[in-house]
């Protein structure tokens, strides 16, 4: 906890970091790579909640925060747009301990245009003195389009804080038309804000200058909820794993990493879950399952590492949109080596469009 000093603000803790969105604990390979790099955890859910104390223990300078979760059950009003308002509010900082670095807000999900209970959570939270803060601001993808987009941007300016994103779907967000460009927009202008419960999408966000993001160990936690949806699912029973292969940054469904890896070696990841093992071994068994999550959280953190060592913003840009550009082209290669037609993410494509203009 030595990072910590009378002074030091959330901005200052979690500037730059690549945090991990986690509902369990993890692995001690994982945890070791985490704090190798500029990482740190989220912590969701009660089954994890609650356990500064151990793992400060366990691992002394740890940076962690605790997602309270108001949003999956409530949502905002004007009135309310906290948990107990505003004196809700306070009391959720109050009992934090004074060890924990960066305190999130327990904010309701604020309802599509309802721009009254989004400027109540920004203002209640700027009457609060605590340098610890940092605003969910849970939301749908409606709010990323069109003038919703630029409220957004204008309320969350007023913010003293900085602020945690959060975007509910029932997939990837980023995936839904005019979200990726509104969210690009939102971030250049929003300098403090974090993005939350996502993908490679916070990648993208911290390579580019963002503040930091949180990327989830499992496919529910790499995108928001709202009280209504409890995550998607085409067939509850689909337990399939979902692979992260790094050099085509993808995530892949087991079944159809064997189908395009039929005829082809299967990539080989040394990553440290893997260690020289190949991409196409994992399966729907719970544990394989689990492994491919402690896989893809450490092909994000080495990804996050890699790119952390580049001091200079626009060079950091650089060797970020060479990555992207590099995973489109392999997709096409693949394509054509393995007979079997490979488009890559909507979010990817939107990526490499999008830094053509950076």
């Amino acid at each position: 906890m030595a990072f910590l000093s009378s002074s030091t603000t959330a901005t200052d803790v979690l500037l730059d970091r690549l945090l991990v969105h986690t509902n369990r604990p993890l692995p001690e390979s994982v945890m070791r790579e985490m704090m190798q790099g500029h990482s740190g955890l989220v912590l969701s859910g009660r089954a994890v909640g609650g356990q500064h104390d151990e793992l400060f223990d366990a691992w002394p300078g740890l940076v962690v925060m605790e997602d309270p979760g108001a949003y999956l059950h409530e949502r905002a009003t004007p009135d309310e747009p906290y948990e107990g308002g505003a004196d809700g509010l306070r009391r959720w900082i109050d009992s934090r301990r004074e060890y924990v670095a960066a305190v999130l807000t327990p904010t309701r999900f604020i309802n599509a245009q309802d721009g009254d209970s989004l400027k109540a959570a920004i203002r209640f939270a700027n009457a609060i003195d605590d340098a610890r803060i940092v605003v969910e601001v849970p939301v749908g993808t409606s709010w990323l389009r069109g003038g919703s987009g630029r409220q957004l941007a204008g309320v969350l300016s007023w913010s003293r804080h900085p602020t945690m994103l959060i975007v509910a779907h029932d997939t990837d967000p980023f995936e839904t038309k005019g979200v990726l460009e509104d969210f690009r927009a939102l971030s250049e202008s929003a300098t403090s804000m974090m993005l939350g419960r996502t993908d490679l999408a916070g990648l993208d966000l911290v390579a580019r200058g963002g503040l930091a993001a949180s990327v989830g160990l499992t496919a529910t936690l790499r995108h928001g909820l709202s009280p209504d949806k409890r995550g998607f699912k085409i067939d509850p029973r689909d337990v399939r794993s979902a692979v992260l292969v790094g050099s085509l940054l993808h995530y892949f469904r087991d079944v159809r990493l064997k189908e395009v890896y039929a005829n082809l070696q299967a990539p080989v990841c040394r990553c440290v879950i893997c260690k020289g093992r190949q991409l196409d071994r994992f399966s729907a068994d719970p544990t394989s399952r689990h492994e491919a999550e402690h896989h893809n959280l450490a092909v994000v953190l080495r990804l996050h590492d890699e790119l952390s060592r580049i001091g200079h913003l626009r060079e950091r840009r650089d060797a970020w949109r060479q990555e992207i550009r590099d995973a489109v082209g392999r997709h096409a290669m693949l394509s054509v080596e393995s007979g079997v037609k490979i488009r890559p993410p909507t979010a990817l494509d939107g990526w490499a469009t999008a830094h053509e203009d950076d």
